[in-house]
């Protein structure tokens, strides 16, 4: 059961990260409340009672409970000044709706200041409501309603990825941007690192391969096609391979539906892991190899084809 000394240390950590734009929907809840309580009792009135709707009522209810409800949800709290600004909004529309008769009644000789304060009492104070609900519910709209989360101490010690080799320092600042594959190397434990190292030897120890190191992973390519590439994610290396072969990609750029393709995929948690990962690439050099054989004989039986052509 939760003490009541945790609650209130909740609600203190709640309302200390709260922002302006949270405040300012709890202005329209507010606003709206009131609003919902004048336009109750004043259109009771027999003297305007026939321009009482229900709509009015209700949406300015729905603004009410949304004002008040979604701004303390995480998932809804981004919603929240939007969805309770245009519940009020529909409901200043059918106060306009069902009651322009009266305002046709009032002003039907001119517009004046004067005239707007001969109104009766309701719609007076109604209008003024409804511009403050809306001015706030807008504002609300375009301001931060929560505190921006600060980035992880692990992460503001990493710093932001630099190459590897480069004299330049690191800035002080922190993004909240995922870990390059650099960084997220770096923090990997020993263990993870040498699963990681021995995939990479094995693959760089085939005639022709050559490694290269993006913002992203770190591939080993050969003659430009990479043959597996090395990512860490949640703290485990991983070696992804496409084993797509050249035709069924051309078949899926002619194909008149998406076609989705996934690598395949090895986490180096154990040796077990290791040794796999080593077969895959051995697959995936030859498949690499029996591509560019192919490659190479559909070439020269163009060019046969061609110079035939050009002997007859």
């Amino acid at each position: 059961m939760v003490s009541e000394k945790n609650l209130i240390g909740k609600a203190k950590e709640f309302f200390a990260t709260r922002r302006a734009g949270f405040y300012f929907t709890l202005a329209v809840a507010v606003i709206s409340f009131v609003q919902l309580i004048v336009y109750a009792v004043a259109f009771s009135s027999s003297a305007i009672v026939t321009y009482r709707h229900w709509t009015v009522i209700f949406f300015a209810a729905l603004a009410v409970a949304l004002a008040a409800a979604m701004p303390f949800f995480r998932v809804t709290a981004p919603w929240a000044a939007a969805a309770a600004t245009l519940a009020e909004f529909l409901s200043f529309l059918m106060f306009v709706y069902h009651g322009y008769m009266y305002f046709s009644q009032i002003f039907y000789g001119g517009v004046s200041v004067s005239l707007f304060f001969q109104m009766h009492y309701g719609y007076l104070a109604s209008m003024i409501l409804y511009v403050l609900a809306l001015a706030a519910g807008t504002a609300a709209v375009f301001l931060r309603g929560e505190k921006r989360r600060e980035p992880d101490a692990s992460r503001a010690a990493e710093g932001t990825c630099v190459p590897a080799g480069s004299t330049e320092e690191a800035p002080a600042a922190v993004s909240d941007a995922p870990l390059c594959y650099a960084e997220a190397y770096a923090i990997l434990p020993a263990d993870a690192k040498a699963r990681a190292d021995a995939v990479l030897a094995y693959a760089k120890s085939r005639a022709g391969a050559e490694e290269k190191t993006t913002k992203r992973e770190c591939a080993v390519r050969v003659r430009g096609k990479a043959a597996l590439r090395l990512r860490v994610r949640r703290g485990v290396p991983e070696v992804h391979f496409d084993m797509e072969s050249d035709e069924l990609r051309a078949y899926r750029k002619e194909a008149d539906i998406a076609i989705p393709h996934k690598d395949t995929v090895v986490r180096l948690t154990d040796e077990a892991s290791v040794t796999a990962a080593c077969r895959m690439a051995d697959i995936a050099f030859g498949r690499l190899e029996r591509e560019r054989e192919a490659a190479l004989m559909r070439r020269r039986e163009k060019k046969a084809r061609k110079g035939g052509n050009e002997n007859e």
